[in-house]
């Protein structure tokens, strides 16, 4: 009897384990490729970054007050600036890289802790726009980050990953690398 319990208790812990994850995926619309050279390179470096909210996500705002625009263009400019596609200051001349928020929740620590997995997933979406100087668009596609975790993990952790994971695909989105998914 002890045997069978134990072994029920085991197999409850894996599935949990194996439930658990983290995803992101980049795409384009339908019968748009990506540009055949990187557009954004160090001796053409973006010169701003613009975060927008969709109307949707404006309203969702209210609702997930631990997401914060601001967090995510820091990274978004820390990861760039690492690779050295973005100028140090705002600079109109160059292209800027509009990212619009198009859906985002972020749970909350009790939420996560109560119901783990069975709350849903945390997440960021959005359109990634690169527009020259005069507005003409250049390149364009979304990125989705999601994050299953049904342990105890804190929302600036997750936040976190996420704000890090958007970052990261943006960056290989505009250098033409293949982005896995994850």
């Amino acid at each position: 009897m002890i045997k069978n319990s134990l072994k029920l208790i085991c197999l409850c812990f894996t599935a949990i384990l194996v439930i658990n994850g983290c995803s992101s995926t980049v795409s384009r619309q339908a019968g748009q490729s990506r540009p055949a050279q990187s557009i954004i390179t160090p001796s053409n470096p973006l010169g701003n970054i613009v975060i927008t909210y969709s109307d949707e996500a404006q309203k969702k705002r209210l609702d997930n007050t631990a997401f914060s625009d601001i967090d995510l263009k820091l990274q978004i400019q820390k990861t760039l600036s690492a690779a050295k596609l973005i100028t140090a200051n705002v600079n109109p001349k160059q292209p800027t890289l509009n990212v619009e928020v198009t859906n985002i929740r972020v749970r909350s620590i009790a939420n996560r802790m109560m119901l783990g997995f069975l709350s849903g997933s945390d997440y960021i979406q959005g359109d990634v726009t690169v527009k020259d100087a005069s507005g003409k668009i250049l390149d364009t596609f979304k990125i989705s980050t999601d994050h299953y975790e049904s342990f105890v993990v804190g929302t600036t952790n997750v936040l976190s990953w996420i704000y890090e994971t958007f970052a990261g695909d943006t960056l290989k989105e505009l250098k033409n690398e293949p982005v896995v998914k994850k």
